[in-house]
């Protein structure tokens, strides 16, 4: 969901949201103190252009004959890359941008890309070969999810597996990956499973890889071989890691006080402090020499440079919620407020002198997004460079999807036009931009037509009761159906804005009884998802919705419309299959059985009758794929809120359809 109402972030949330933050937060300035006497990998130093081979083959992204499976894809795309220069620092922190060996190595959320400097050509050094169309959830993380580390001629990186159901928990395992730079040696290297955190990073520090995930306590601990193997897992009372007189006592008093977060990209402070998260809302710095403690309340670590601390606050105590972002001295204890803003910030960059980090929509009325530094010394803002370009345009893309990068006045981001998504280099002096990645995410909106958009709001008593936004596609009029396409699309569109007129009176009433103390904002979304279908006679739009009428949370949900694109009708099962009714109904039954036992999630009784109701020939809970069609049915439909939607994908070959 592109809108958000950051006052009512549950703790949750705001952890997840940090979580995001503090990965960001650690991208290309790591600090040369961190690297610990070697090159830092992000300076112009560490590229080697000259020894760079320019035979690159162009990105190929041909995912056809993809494979149910997170294992990487093999390339087999040549390439030679003199290695010779490359070092392995002694510690490291993961980023979404590496300058090595003449290359920009780029981390995705789905893919690495590998773009030569000299050549200007790109290589799919991996892909995710799981056919995933993830572009039906609401935050694509297109950026924000893909880190890893580059240590000498090897990449490493964590990778998340599908959810799955045991004793009524969503389990999915982490893999580490490591692929050698020019893409040809991918090892599986350790995997973790069973987790229920949902973000995983890495960090590297003395031989040492560090694999987190957002439950974690402390960290796997996953000593390497001199190959770039796991040699073994390290015990984390002992791990060489953390390399302290005591380690023991650090790891006891994490786990005798209650759940900590250590942050990896944080963990060693010039000071010598190690950094962790008690709860959710206080820091705590260990003295890795003495075992002192020193909490600090309601501040939570963001990023990091030297002796300071770049922490957040987030002031909740009334309607008119803010976030103070500032500095904690770790030498002296001392903090200093910085920045004071009422939407949370996208930090992505620290040094010794300026905090670096984007503003989202709303701030700057007529402009997208802002990137601004703000002096350290003197708490001075000033202009870093400005995207007018409305990345908000894409769909399923926010600023949290596009985590920036910052080093050497050069700017790493998304940039759109004709709502597609290219990774760029921004020369923050000259403005220059020098195209990295085209098209890193094409949604097929520009050849189509274009997206409108829509939004309101309602207020009482200053306060704001009720907001509806949407975003809907409309087809340009080559396709002769246009016209009834964009009113049938747009008749849904229309029905969400009228919500926020229907529904104040309501508001009003919840908000006077409680004296606004517990009251939250209604809020509508409708959002266009994506294009699943188009073979230029029939097109599958997939529009995402969310409502929110109070609780504890609001209902998701997906509209898929499937048309004509000559008479602009409509189409349903019974336009798009030939088998009979009967026979759809012991197949969706037998295929949702199957679906049920591989996740080990258990349905609600009588989930057979629910299966061949919502999935029946009459029924719009469908969407058109490459191998089959998914019917979907909503959370608590089949099972539990925490399940999620629960897809059932059969194949066409069951089908019998009549449009392919």
């Amino acid at each position: 969901m592109l809108t958000e109402d950051k006052s009512r972030m549950t703790l949750l949330g705001i952890l997840r949201r940090i979580i995001i933050m503090a990965l960001a937060a650690a991208l290309i300035v790591t600090p040369v103190s961190f690297m610990a006497g070697c090159a830092n990998p992000f300076s112009k130093e560490a590229d080697t252009d000259e020894d760079a081979d320019e035979e690159d083959e162009d990105e190929d992204e041909d995912d056809s004959s993809e494979e149910e499976s997170s294992k990487p894809e093999e390339s087999s795309q040549e390439e030679e890359i003199d290695t010779e220069d490359l070092t392995i620092p002694d510690m490291a922190v993961s980023s979404n941008i590496w300058n090595v060996a003449g290359r920009t190595i780029v981390f995705g959320r789905d893919r690495i890309i590998s773009h030569d400097r000299k050549s200007g050509k790109n290589k799919l050094i991996w892909k995710d070969t799981k056919k995933n169309d993830d572009y039906s959830e609401s935050n694509m993380s297109l950026f924000a999810e893909g880190t890893g580390i580059v240590l000498g001629d090897r990449i490493y990186f964590a990778k998340s597996g599908e959810y799955y159901s045991v004793d009524n928990k969503w389990l999915r395992d982490i893999t580490l990956y490591s692929i050698s730079i020019d893409g040809k040696d991918q090892k599986s290297l350790y995997t973790i499973a069973g987790v229920e955190g949902y973000d995983q990073d890495i960090a590297f520090k003395d031989g040492v890889i560090f694999l987190l995930y957002s439950t974690s306590e402390y960290p796997e601990c996953l000593k390497l071989s001199e190959n770039g193997d796991i040699e073994e897992s390290l015990d984390p009372y002992s791990a060489g890691g953390f390399d302290y007189d005591t380690s023991e006592y650090i790891i006891q008093s994490v786990n005798q006080n209650g759940h900590r977060f250590l942050f990896p990209n944080i963990m060693a402070a010039e000071c010598g402090k190690e950094i962790f998260v008690k709860g959710y809302n206080t820091l705590v710095a260990v003295d890795d020499k003495t075992g002192e403690e020193i909490e600090y309340r309601d501040q939570y670590p963001v990023s990091a440079f030297g002796d300071k601390l770049l922490v957040y606050h987030y002031n909740s105590q009334s309607n008119d919620a803010s976030y103070d972002y500032g500095v904690l001295d770790l030498t002296n204890d001392k903090y200093k407020k910085l920045i004071n803003t009422d939407q949370n910030l996208n930090i992505f960059a620290m040094d010794a002198e300026y905090i670096y980090y984007g503003e989202p929509n709303g701030m700057h009325p007529g402009v997208d997004f802002s990137y601004l530094k703000c002096d350290i010394a003197t708490g001075e803002i000033s202009a870093l460079y400005t995207d007018k370009t409305s990345k908000s345009e894409v769909p399923n893309v926010g600023m949290w999807d596009v985590a920036c990068s910052y080093s050497d006045g050069k700017l790493y981001t998304l940039l759109n036009k004709d709502y597609k998504l290219s990774f760029v280099e921004v020369d923050t002096e000259s403005g220059d931009i020098e195209n990295l990645v085209e098209d890193f995410y094409d949604p097929g909106i520009y050849d189509v037509g274009s997206l409108v958009y829509k939004n309101d709001s309602a207020t009482h008593d200053g306060h704001e009761m009720i907001s509806a936004s949407v975003s809907v596609l409309q087809l340009d009029d080559r396709f002769p159906g246009a016209a009834k396409i964009n009113k049938t699309l747009m008749e849904q569109a229309d029905g969400v804005m009228s919500s926020v007129d229907d529904s104040l009176d309501e508001c009003i009433q919840w908000y006077d009884e409680s004296d606004g103390e517990y009251f939250i904002p209604y809020e509508l979304t409708s959002d266009f998802g994506y294009i699943a279908y188009n073979d230029g006679k029939i097109i599958n739009i997939v529009q995402n919705g969310y409502n929110y009428y109070g609780g504890a949370h609001g209902m998701p949900y997906w509209i898929s419309y499937v048309f004509d694109l000559k008479t602009g009708e409509r189409l349903y099962l019974s336009d798009l299959i030939s088998i009979t009714e009967e026979d759809l109904d012991e197949v969706l039954v037998e295929y949702a059985t199957k679906h049920m036992n591989d996740i080990g999630e258990e349905y609600w009784e009588g989930y057979e009758e629910t299966v061949k109701q919502y999935g029946g020939f009459d029924s719009e809970n469908f969407i058109l794929g490459d191998d089959g069609i998914d019917f979907f049915y909503d959370p608590y439909m089949l099972a539990s809120f925490a399940g999620g939607f629960q897809e059932i994908v059969v194949p066409y070959s069951e089908l019998n359809p009549k449009f392919r």
